[in-house]
């Protein structure tokens, strides 16, 4: 086979019947002769689905040419096993695909199971992120896990950052209205 495809691609220049008679012959080709025609053919023996890996321990489902491998929790893929990466995570086996961290959540480590809610004071609106933002001065956020943060109320304020409750302007008393 590589003769015959190094003969394909090296002869210059082709003409384009002579590059269509080889064309033909290289998809007409039964590379494990199963009958079955396929350039991409893996010839793997036993392999039932025909997804380069022999049936048994290597191959999770044999009847399922799209996926071989059987990922622990915190890892992912179709054919080999990664470790999910920072700002997403694999919760569970089997997984095909990693989970971006939602809003209000962050992942900040390779591998991760599940997600981390963002702590109080911090906030993330983005799905994916690696980090939670603070909330900035004139804004708060008092639960975990926000999406978003809390505009300080007329007549309190906030003048740090990642701040989790509100301050009352000096000399208000609780439950009264201030101008500022």
């Amino acid at each position: 086979m590589i003769s015959r495809l190094h003969s394909i691609w090296a002869q210059s220049p082709l003409s384009s019947q002579h590059f269509k008679m080889e064309l033909h012959w290289l998809v007409r080709e039964d590379w494990d002769g199963d009958g079955e025609l396929n350039i991409f053919e893996v010839g793997v023996a036993s392999d039932g689905d025909g997804d380069g890996f022999p049936a048994g321990p290597t191959d999770f489902d044999d009847n399922n040419p799209t996926v071989a491998a059987n990922c622990d929790s915190g890892k992912y893929g179709r054919f080999t096993c990664r470790d999910a990466t920072p700002g997403y995570y694999a919760s569970g086996t089997g997984n095909t695909i990693m989970t971006p961290a939602s809003p209000g959540n962050y992942v900040d480590f390779s591998g991760a199971t599940t997600q981390l809610p963002c702590p109080v004071g911090k906030f993330q609106e983005l799905s994916g992120q690696t980090s939670c933002d603070d909330a900035e001065p004139g804004y708060y956020v008092p639960a975990p896990g926000a999406s978003a943060v809390l505009p300080v109320q007329k007549g309190k304020y906030n003048d740090q950052y990642g701040m989790i409750q509100i301050r009352l302007v000096s000399g208000q008393k609780p439950g009264t209205v201030s101008q500022c």
